[in-house]
């Protein structure tokens, strides 16, 4: 079924987290998603309208002009940070949902400034803008079928950033100690190439990450034309790797694509190291 956009402007679906616990993504110490939903049941019962109570009472106090400047900052900065994301990640945002997301996001620097919520403004802003990216990438399920390059290409970058604590690394020069038939297991491989970092997934992973549908070729194209998927000598958008160490088959190469970590707008790998290196000398 087709959904125009003046119904997305107003009915605002947001996917469960890919790497979650169903609804939840943290479950807070406790031992399921069933027994954290118990949990916030339970104080919501207990404490319901406290904090919009308290919330309200700071709000008549304070001096209107004060909070409308503070209100209208805050929403300048939520969609600054969105326009950037998006522009980086080829998205579309619409001025609506945008709008509502902004004025969320500015409440609750207001309610962070009142003392009322006890997080920052930097976690809030995270908070908020996954939710809203989250919602121009998502797909639903039984479609099947991508939509556009840019969906595709914001599928990828969000497969590549859920997955980086997962991905296998080649470290020094050493060759992947894993059994060659299980390498579609694990999500993909972050490696040095010629000094450089990549991105390597089979087949299987990118369909994994971004799935099937004409625009997945036309996603290929555009990438290598940017410079960030390589092609080998005949101009495929697939190159051989060696991966494997031991074996009869330990010469032979795999056949992956190759992505710069550049299209996360950031060399991944050689920030990991010098994070690590960081922490080290302290």
């Amino acid at each position: 079924m087709s959904i125009d956009e003046a119904e997305i402007g107003r009915l605002t679906d947001i996917p469960l987290p890919t790497n979650g616990h169903g609804l939840f993504e943290e479950l807070h110490g406790l031992p399921d998603g069933e027994s954290l939903s118990t949990e916030l049941q339970s104080r919501s019962a207990r404490l319901f309208g406290t904090a919009g109570s308290a919330f309200v009472r700071r709000l008549v106090k304070d001096k209107q002009n004060d909070v409308k400047n503070f209100i209208r900052e805050r929403r300048r900065a939520y969609l600054r940070k969105l326009h950037k994301l998006t522009a980086r990640d080829g998205l579309s945002p619409l001025k609506r949902p945008s709008d509502r997301f902004a004025t969320t996001y500015a409440a609750g620097c207001l309610a962070i400034k009142y003392g009322i919520l006890a997080w920052s403004r930097d976690a809030l802003l995270r908070a908020i803008l996954s939710c809203q990216l989250d919602q121009l990438g998502y797909v639903e399920p039984d479609q099947g079928q991508v939509g556009s390059v840019q969906e595709a290409q914001h599928r990828l970058i969000k497969y590549l950033r859920n997955n980086h604590k997962n991905l296998r690394r080649l470290k020094k020069g050493k060759l992947l100690e894993v059994d060659r038939e299980r390498i579609n297991d694990f999500p993909g491989i972050l490696a040095k190439f010629k000094g450089r970092a990549r991105y390597y997934l089979t087949d299987k992973q990118l369909s994994a990450a971004v799935g099937k549908g004409a625009f997945v070729s036309d996603l290929k194209h555009k990438l290598a034309q940017e410079g960030l998927l390589e092609r080998d000598s005949q101009g495929r958008f697939v190159v051989q790797r060696v991966l494997f160490q031991g074996g009869k088959r330990r010469h032979t190469p795999t056949r992956v694509y190759s992505f710069k970590t550049q299209i996360l707008g950031m060399d991944t790998f050689v920030d990991s190291q010098k994070r690590q290196s960081e922490s080290r000398e302290k």
